[in-house]
């Protein structure tokens, strides 16, 4: 253990390794669309492929019993190396006795079959490919990241304790509140390493769910089972910047779960999709109340719009809801900007009516008198309109609302987009793949996460008014986020006009989702695997990832994370994405893919524009030695890549029929209600190797768990 004066205040913390588990079997939603004689409806209404789901053979803590299990054994992780343990569930098996607590048989020396450090055999190899992420169009205002990390030397890092078995990690405990735990737990584990508290090991954070639905439930189709795994230290390839986040909470009975001795909830259906969008649209105008005050985004630019802003990343109950999210935080972004656009407007009438004030004085009281029943402001000696921002923005939502004032600069603007979206295809139609345009190296953000808390930026005491909703800024106000929420109209206006910004920012996140369903806790950060499985750590080091994670009842947070580059490749191509060692899975976000499927490639020319923008001013250059990268080579993105291997995992999952998995789900509806002792009766034929599962339960309820060798 590191004494006193040999602990450094740990830098770049975040998430340094990652591993997602989920069972062997599925089910396909087109076959529960014809088995519910609703064509479509899943398919496309909820927009999911595939449901994974598990026989009582699997419950929660043999699912975080193989994702902990899965994540030591492929990155090397000795138990010693981890000094705190948070788990996130809301499928708890007892109302005392933690899901933790089962864990710590990882931590007992030979309990943890496989684990072995220092390093880990390397995974099994990404596919790789030339294609690169297009990004945004920069604007000058913007900061954008290459480690909101105060990234400084590789000695910088705090020494750990020696691998081997040490101390228990008996820090950290489990958190419950619906889907959201597995944030909560994972800001906790963050917390603890940069706390005074922080013994210089790691943290890990083990998010487990089973989700299921009563037969015959309008929900039954949005349900799935899972499991994710991180790591939590200093000197990340996926840091969590402290600057960039934006949080919700307020009481709602939307999802809850009051029945004991059965696993299904009780869902108030329209609620949750209300309190989900409500949310994203408070935690994106919090974040970017906080990032504007701090001087990292301009009050008139789009959070989303940024160019180092390259992906988001959201809990998915369902896909279709995810698209709504992100339409939704659109929305917020040109409300901020037409807010921003009317103050300016207001300032300058302001400003010009004192000159003309000026003027009249010295013409007599007759002139004066004239000027002050002249009607509208005037600037610079032009009649101007009236500010555009006024009460009628926040009218009421629904049909009336719709074809007034309020209503039209809505329908303007999502025409707009829609044209300037149409545009953007029709410039990329007829030509082949676009040659690979090199990444654009972003200016540094001036955030040391190793330094006294009070040198971090902080909003200033307007802006922190201003959130909690006053300082007379409409954005602040607590309706703004949910204006015109009931609007479906609006809603799916919306979502037409920001398909190419979902094809570009959340179609790679929403790639595992789609095929496994909602694996509560679990589901965001499957969404974080799937999405650095299909970029890489060329398609994602140096930009901004944003991630939203929501639970039922409610709390919610939009975070900002940051991707680190390797040290190999960081010395070499400054993040190059269209050198021929660049990875990537197929991602919908390439260029190549843009350019075939009509998607968002026409930013490109804005991306070159500002690559040369920033070698002209002699940034570039600079930038590319500025973060090494990842020291330890078990904790890199690329690492992360090879340790997922999502497309074989999935390859090898077996489709279940509609009648099949109706039966597995009443066999463990079963299993809550069967006397004790009791006996397991699925089929360990599905239980892959290496897989944890339930063996028995004794006559007081112990329940005894094995590892599938």
């Amino acid at each position: 253990m590191a004494c006193r004066a040999e602990l450094r205040r740990p830098k770049a913390v975040g998430i340094l390794a990652l591993e997602v588990y989920f069972p062997t079997q599925k089910v396909l939603m087109s076959d529960m669309e014809v088995a519910d004689g609703c064509p479509g409806k899943y398919t496309i209404g909820l927009g999911q492929e595939a449901m994974a789901f598990a026989s009582d053979r699997e419950d929660a803590a043999s699912l975080a019993l193989t994702a902990a299990a899965g994540l030591m054994r492929k990155y090397g992780v000795a138990p010693g190396e981890v000094g705190h343990l948070q788990v996130a569930t809301e499928s708890g098996l007892d109302r005392s006795k933690s899901l933790k607590s089962h864990l710590m048989t990882l931590f007992t020396p030979g309990a943890a079959p496989g684990a072995r450090h220092p390093h880990a055999a390397a995974p099994p190899s990404a596919p790789s490919t030339t294609a690169a992420t297009p990004t945004t169009a920069a604007t000058p205002t913007e900061q954008p990241a290459t480690a909101a990390a105060g990234v400084t030397s590789p000695a910088a890092a705090t020494a750990r304790p020696a691998a081997g078995w040490g101390p228990p990690p008996a820090e950290g405990a489990d958190v419950v509140h619906a889907c959201y735990g597995g944030t909560a737990a994972l800001l906790a584990a963050a917390a603890w390493v940069e706390s005074s508290r922080w013994d210089g090991r790691l943290a890990l954070v083990v998010c487990a769910d089973v989700a299921l639905y009563a037969p015959g439930s309008a929900a039954r189709a949005t349900g799935g089972c899972g499991a994710a795994a991180m790591l939590v230290g200093p000197d990340a390839p996926l840091v969590l910047d402290p600057l960039w986040y934006g949080t919700h909470a307020q009481h709602a009975y939307d999802f809850y779960k009051p029945l004991g001795s059965l696993p299904y909830p009780t869902v108030d259906g329209a609620l949750t999709l209300s309190q989900y969008l409500g949310s994203v649209g408070h935690c994106a105008l919090r974040l970017a109340a906080r990032v504007e005050a701090a001087g990292e985004l301009a009050p008139e630019a789009g959070l989303l719009r940024r160019r180092d802003v390259c992906a988001y990343v959201s809990h998915a109950p369902l896909n279709r809801l995810v698209r709504k999210g992100l339409a939704r935080m659109a929305l917020m972004d040109e409300l901020r900007r037409r807010e921003a656009a009317a103050e300016a407007a207001e300032a300058a009438a302001r400003a010009g009516t004192a000159v003309e004030a000026v003027g009249a004085a010295g013409a007599g009281a007759m002139a004066a008198g004239a000027a002050a029943g002249a009607g509208p402001a005037r600037e610079g000696g032009r009649a101007t309109a009236a500010a555009p921002w006024d009460s009628r923005l926040l009218a009421p939502a629904g049909p009336e609302a719709a074809a007034g004032a309020a209503g039209e600069w809505v329908k303007e603007w999502v025409r707009q987009e829609q044209e300037q979206e149409q545009q953007q295809q029709c410039s990329t139609a007829g030509r082949g793949p676009e040659p690979a345009l090199p990444h654009p190296a972003p200016p540094q953000l001036e955030v040391d996460l190793g330094a006294p808390s009070e040198s971090l930026p902080r909003p200033c005491a307007e802006a922190r008014a201003a959130a909690a909703g006053g300082g007379g800024c409409s954005t602040s106000a607590p309706g703004a986020a949910e204006w015109r929420l009931a609007d479906k109209g609006l809603e799916g206006a919306l979502v037409e006009a920001t398909a190419g910004l979902w094809d570009q920012l959340g179609e790679d996140a929403a790639w595992l989702q789609r095929q496994l369903g909602n694996s509560y806790t679990a589901s965001v950060w499957q969404g974080l695997a799937s999405l650095v499985w299909r970029r890489g750590g060329a398609g994602l080091a140096g930009r901004r990832l944003l991630l939203f994670s929501f639970g039922s009842g409610t709390l919610a947070a939009l975070l900002g994370f940051v991707a680190r580059g390797s040290r190999s490749a960081g010395s070499t191509d400054c993040g190059n994405t269209g050198s021929a060692g660049a990875t990537g899975n197929g991602s919908s976000s390439t260029a190549s893919a843009g350019v075939a499927e009509g998607g968002s490639a026409g930013h490109h020319a804005d991306v070159a524009a500002s690559a040369d923008t920033d070698t002209a001013e002699g940034g570039a250059s600079d930038r590319c030695s500025s973060d090494p990268g990842p020291q330890d080579p078990r904790f890199t993105l690329d690492s992360i890549q090879r340790a997922l291997d999502l497309e074989s995992r999935l390859a090898a999952r077996v489709v279940r029929s509609v009648a099949d998995f109706n039966a597995v789900a009443a066999q463990v509806e079963a299993s809550y209600r069967c006397p004790l002792p009791y006996t397991p009766v699925g089929d360990l034929a599905a239980v892959g190797p290496g897989v944890y599962y339930l063996a028995a339960v004794d006559a007081l309820g112990r329940r005894t768990y094995e590892c599938r060798m």
